[in-house]
């Protein structure tokens, strides 16, 4: 997926903001006869929906994927051209990753600083399970709900052999050294440090 795709996959989500918050404030006029209270709360949810989603698809870059990293577009426009493995879980170059699930979140493999498998379940009974990459960029999921778990430590290992800085498990050193690297990270951009990545 390269930047091209990125602009449709932002502007295809901003097209259902819009739908979704045209059918809230449709509902919302409808509610007025009986609750006016959800009714406001409807229209102010569809209002702000249509809004965020008409501004996305004016422009972009003022969209929640492109303010979190601004080198989205060239970081898909290297990972399509430079791809050495992809398979149904995640897309990868010499420098990069991203899941296959959520192509808007790429990041450099230098960059991840912590990775843990997180299970979810509801009412004791599993309903996801996801390979979770902490990075500065924002979290990676992968998710691997249904896999054998010789995939997810294959998965584990692939991205542990490229990734110098990262370390596996979901502790609290771990989790603390994971936040100080972002924040490092985070005060290098801020301050115009040189990024070894751009």
């Amino acid at each position: 997926m390269d930047g091209n795709a990125v602009l449709k996959k932002i502007a295809f989500n901003s097209v259902m903001m819009i739908v979704g918050g045209a059918a809230l404030t449709l509902i919302g006029l409808a509610m007025f006869m009986g609750s006016v209270i959800v009714a406001i709360v409807l229209l102010l949810c569809g209002g702000l929906l249509v809004y965020f989603g008409i501004r996305n698809k004016k422009d972009p870059y003022r969209s929640d994927p492109l303010k979190k990293n601004p080198d989205l577009l060239a970081m898909a426009d290297e990972l399509a051209s430079a791809t050495i493995y992809e398979d149904k879980f995640i897309c990868m170059s010499e420098r990069l990753i991203r899941s296959k699930k959520d192509p808007l979140h790429i990041t450099f493999f230098e960059e991840i600083y912590c990775m843990y498998i997180r299970k979810e379940s509801t009412n004791f009974i599993p309903t996801g399970k996801d390979i979770m990459l902490l990075t500065p960029r924002g979290d990676i999921r992968i998710s691997i709900y249904g896999q054998r778990k010789a995939v997810a430590d294959m998965i584990a290992e692939t991205i542990l052999q490229r990734a110098p800085y990262c370390r596996g498990g979901y502790t609290n050193e771990n989790l603390a050294y994971a936040e100080s690297m972002i924040n490092n990270w985070k005060s290098q951009r801020t301050y115009g440090a040189n990024n070894v990545n751009m």
